[in-house]
């Protein structure tokens, strides 16, 4: 219950209430606000006629770490993943379920011409209410290699390529009884993932290739998402042969 004693006259008064106890799992839309002009008769001025949830709800994504990562097959990136809530703390999250939405490839130059592997589909998350998240950027050095020794022309013996997906994060949130047809984006998630190669044809030159997680605003689908919260995340280039 707020109370507010300095309504005075014919004024305005702003009465800001902020929630302190969130909704839980199978109770939104209960919570109730009425207003009462005079605490001693209890007669009311206004009324919230349908009810709310308390709950909050995130706004961004952050990088905080990125380091290389490989398991002798697939090579890229490792990073780290924690949200930013409107409530200012991910622990009050924990109802709050996360998906990564991914374009198909676009944007491809180079040796890369025509470089498209499958997007593997991504399932919900529950986000946690401690510590980050691990996200992988890999692709098999099996893809990478077999595309540019087929696809590039005869006569061309080395080259560099990029290629671009396109990220962002859709949201749903138990306390307010949401589903997962009603996610929403999360505003500042936007992340263009880069996969780089430096290819050589002869088997015995050195082949570089890496994956590199940018920021900035996106489009995949009906979803658009503002840029993520980390700039300058790194990354680095790998030997994937000899």
């Amino acid at each position: 219950m707020a109370q507010h004693d300095a309504l005075v006259g014919s004024g305005k008064s702003e009465i800001k209430i902020k929630g302190i106890t969130q909704t839980t799992v199978g109770n939104s839309g209960k919570v109730l606000l009425v207003a009462k002009l005079d605490s001693a008769t209890g007669k009311e001025c206004g009324k919230l006629e349908n009810g709310f949830s308390v709950c909050a709800h995130p706004t961004g994504v952050k990088t905080p770490t990125s380091v290389p990562s490989d398991d002798g097959v697939k090579f890229g990136t490792k990073v780290t993943v924690t949200f930013e809530s409107d409530s200012g703390q991910q622990a009050h999250l924990t109802e709050v379920w996360d998906s990564e939405i991914v374009s198909a490839y676009k944007d491809q130059t180079g040796v890369f011409a025509g470089y498209a592997p499958a997007i593997l589909a991504a399932g919900f998350m529950k986000i946690p209410e401690t510590g980050p998240i691990t996200d992988y950027y890999r692709d098999p050095k099996a893809v990478v290699l077999s595309h540019c020794d087929t696809n590039v022309p005869a006569g061309t013996n080395e080259g560099l390529g990029t290629a671009t997906t396109d990220q962002l994060d859709i949201f749903y949130c138990s306390r307010c009884g949401m589903q997962r047809a009603d996610a929403v984006v999360i505003r500042e998630s936007g992340h263009p993932i880069v996969s780089h190669v430096n290819w050589k044809r002869d088997p015995n030159l050195v082949t570089k290739f890496g994956v590199e997680k940018q920021t900035a605003g996106v489009t995949v689908g009906a979803y658009s998402a503002e840029e993520g919260l980390t700039k300058n995340i790194a990354y680095q280039l790998h030997v994937i042969r000899p």
